[in-house]
């Protein structure tokens, strides 16, 4: 089996970003006491492997509260059903006492919500099935809680930038939704959220970017493409093959390829470029902790290959 690694396409949201530093309140920041300020919450790295045969992700566990806090207990993988799974990288809530309580939000936790309303009144949306409905009523869902929040408290603004910025990641969340379709079919769908002030005179921009992720029709069927989330400089590094630990991990890698059978590789690989994150990345208070997997396969239904006791099983 041959793994091939994706373009990040959180990155296709990127420059949203950069014109917003000089629409933020940075005095209202600054004048605010410190417990007023650290309940952002920023996850740091997913990686999915997916073939024609089942979609696997992996993730750490840190989230990084701000000001050098963090902890290592975060559930970023999340089993909405036995199957369908959604991940999410990012800022992936805020309850800090800058929002009002109508205003605080959680990716997961709105992921829950999407996937609970659906199931009540299923209605897809144009062509995008069961998925990629789901998933744009989530980025639909966590786009509005942005610009609500955005627009109610500029301070809690600057604080996502400020956390983007740190953590070099290029979109402020990532959703990832993975499941299958009636037919037995798997089906992927990625969810970049941004807040984009709308400017006078200007087109309204998009408050998210969904995007399908079918495997190539031309792909052998033994091979998995390999997808970062989130910090994917390492898993980049490795993909690029230059540095001395990438082409250690590459040749290790080969060796590995030949002597596992096919699904283990891809189990494997998914799990070792979140592992080499973890241990390598600049960024330390942005990843650690120990790492969760789950596979779906076609016609099947999830199984979780590592999971911490704290995350629920379903």
């Amino acid at each position: 089996m041959v793994s091939a690694v994706d373009v990040n396409p959180a990155t296709a949201a990127s420059s949203a970003r950069r014109g917003l530093k000089g629409v933020v309140l940075l005095i209202s920041w600054l004048l605010l006491p410190a417990g007023a300020r650290a309940q952002v919450r920023s996850g740091s790295i997913v990686v999915m492997s997916r073939s024609r045969q089942r979609v696997i992700l992996a993730a750490d566990s840190r989230v990084n509260f701000g000001e050098g806090r963090y902890e290592d207990t975060s559930c970023k993988i999340t089993a909405l059903s036995d199957k369908l799974i959604f991940a999410a990288t990012g800022i992936v809530g805020d309850s800090s006492y800058l929002l009002p309580g109508g205003l605080r939000f959680d990716a997961r936790g709105e992921a829950k919500r999407v996937f609970i309303q659906y199931s009540q009144a299923p209605a897809n949306f144009l062509d995008l099935g069961t998925v990629g409905t789901i998933a744009s009523n989530w980025g639909a869902a966590m786009a509005e809680h942005f610009r609500a929040a955005a627009e109610a408290s500029p301070a809690s603004l600057e604080q996502w930038l400020k956390r983007v910025e740190l953590s070099h990641e290029p979109t402020f969340v990532v959703g990832v939704f993975a499941g299958l379709e009636p037919d037995g079919e798997i089906s992927v769908y990625s969810v970049n959220v941004e807040y984009a002030q709308s400017r006078e005179g200007a087109a309204p921009s998009e408050p998210y970017l969904l995007t399908s992720m079918p495997v190539p029709d031309d792909l052998p069927g033994d091979v998995s493409l390999l997808t970062p989330f989130g910090m994917s400089e390492i898993v980049n590094e490795i993909r690029e093959g230059k540095t001395d630990r990438a082409k250690q991990e590459i040749n290790a890698r080969d060796l590995l390829q030949n002597t596992l059978s096919a699904e283990a590789f891809a189990r494997s690989q998914a799990i070792r470029l979140v592992d080499l994150t973890i241990a390598y990345h600049a960024k330390q208070e942005f990843v650690g902790g120990r790492i969760d997997a789950v596979e779906l396969r076609r016609a099947g239904k999830l199984h979780w290959l590592q999971r911490k006791e704290n995350c629920p099983e379903n």
